[in-house]
């Protein structure tokens, strides 16, 4: 490991970044095949000379997935500091449709970055998942050419994961983000009664994530439920209560996924059956303050892996699930952020090392 490149990872990671798109690097586009045809990543590469170590990046739910710019910028820090990087849009996570599909999707996606004239001889690349994306990760970790994974704010219920986010607003005193309750009704969607008219509640859902997430003050006071209102005369009649179940705006929605939990419709998403096969090491990571997947997910998963799996565990409040915790907040209590600075060298000496 060299000092100068986990100088890097600590600049560009730590909650000091000044958030600026990250170190320039060689970028070109690259397809691999999915369950929905031909899709998108983009591959990076340092500047500074040839990779010495490759990251495969797992997304989570996001439209934008490989141009999220806090992706981008995440996978422009990895690349300065010496690693061949490929970041994917996988076409279910672009969907907002948390799906078995794209374990094999993450698998063609390595495949691609395998295929990559600038991956180093001999180099078994590192998969790095962010939220949901710890379901394909997990079992890609499977392949002997995976070097290592480490997770950030994954999962190992799915149970745990979408009881979760199906909460109403005003059930916890826990962190908690009331704007993702429809990822778990749009994840189950093929298991429920069938809905009067699919697409348009599809849609309906889809629009209000996109369109509430830019908005951090919906996530307080139940400031949400007028704009689930708002746009629920966008589906057919007989579909309007399921819609507002599904925004948090009427009780039932936890209901829905108990009984689609009951019947076994949630197994696919379960990673825990599949931990035995892993062949390197994992590194979990976990916001103690995370909103969407509770902290409690980080034990689960440890507890999960069988003893023989190599695993570390980080425990930070730096980050939320969705970004970096503000220094401001974290200077208030310096004791802490020495811990906090601790945990974030233990992740960057990692990232530096792990891929080669």
């Amino acid at each position: 490991m060299r000092v100068r490149e986990l100088a890097r990872l600590m600049a560009g990671l730590g909650p000091w970044a000044d958030g600026s798109p990250g170190p320039a690097t060689i970028l070109r586009e690259v397809r691999f095949p999915t369950s929905a045809g031909l899709a998108p990543a983009w591959l990076y590469a340092p500047t500074s000379g040839p990779p010495r170590r490759a990251w495969l990046l797992s997304p989570g739910l996001h439209h934008e997935q490989a141009g999220d710019p806090r992706m981008d910028r995440f996978a422009r820090v990895l690349a300065g500091a010496g690693a061949l990087v490929l970041s994917p849009s996988l076409p279910d996570l672009t969907r907002l449709l948390l799906h078995p599909r794209v374990i094999d999707d993450l698998a063609a996606a390595f495949a691609a970055l395998l295929a990559q004239p600038e991956l180093p001889a001999g180099c078994r690349p590192a998969v790095f998942s962010i939220s949901v994306g710890s379901l394909a990760a997990l079992r890609l970790a499977a392949d002997p050419r995976v070097s290592a994974v480490v997770t950030f704010g994954g999962y190992a219920s799915p149970a745990g994961l979408l009881r979760a986010v199906t909460r109403l607003h005003h059930e916890t005193e826990e962190p908690f983000d009331p704007l993702n309750a429809p990822l778990a009704l749009l994840a189950l969607a093929e298991h429920l009664p069938p809905a009067r008219e699919p697409a348009a509640l599809t849609a309906a859902w889809t629009r209000f994530v996109r369109l509430s997430w830019p908005r951090p003050a919906m996530k307080t006071g139940g400031a949400h439920l007028p704009f689930a209102h708002e746009l629920a005369p966008s589906v057919h009649a007989a579909d309007r209560e399921r819609f507002l179940m599904g925004c948090g705006a009427l009780p039932g929605a936890r209901a829905l996924v108990d009984d689609v939990l009951a019947r076994g419709g949630a197994d696919a998403l379960d990673p825990r059956p599949h931990l035995g096969r892993i062949a390197g090491a994992v590194h979990l990571m976990h916001g103690r303050a995370d909103p969407t997947i509770p902290f409690s997910e980080l034990a689960a998963l440890d507890a999960a892996l069988p003893a023989q799996v190599p695993r570390r565990l980080y425990a930070t409040g730096l980050y939320s699930h969705t970004g970096a915790t503000g220094a401001r907040e974290l200077l208030r209590n310096l004791p802490a952020l020495a811990g906090e600075a601790r945990t974030l060298l233990g992740l960057a000496s990692t990232l530096a090392q792990l891929g080669g």
